[in-house]
């Protein structure tokens, strides 16, 4: 089941409660939800090479300089870093983050003159 996206409740014993990021602070826990939003966006989005490359040529043109699909991705999770500033307990912002981190490494490896078109 998924942390993000949804209120999702916590048996603690008492009354549920909405999931924050005391209750799931180890990282192996939000690389691993990373993981899932990761494969569960794809599905709904498109790959993360193909949104990425569409949010760049978008950002391109409307900033009127080049952006790479890898600074889009690093732009994304500096993003979540400056969200998680006002609201350090919302986990959505560290697992996207990590997710964001983890494209722009794929990205930075990509052939973008064979990847055709999107």
């Amino acid at each position: 089941m998924s942390l993000i996206g949804m209120a999702l409740t916590v048996d603690s014993g008492k009354e549920n409660k909405m999931a924050t990021q005391k209750d799931f602070l180890t990282a192996s826990k939000i690389l691993d939800e990373s993981i899932e939003v990761l494969h569960a966006r794809g599905r709904k989005y498109a790959d993360p090479a193909t949104n990425h490359l569409r949010i760049s040529h978008l950002w391109s043109t409307y900033l009127e300089r080049y952006v790479s699909p890898q600074q889009v991705a690093g732009c994304m999770a500096l993003l979540k870093i400056a969200r998680s500033m006002e609201s350090p307990d919302h986990l959505d912002n560290f697992v996207d983050g990590a997710a964001y981190l983890a494209i722009a490494g794929e990205l930075g490896g990509m052939d973008w003159e064979n990847y055709g078109n999107y």
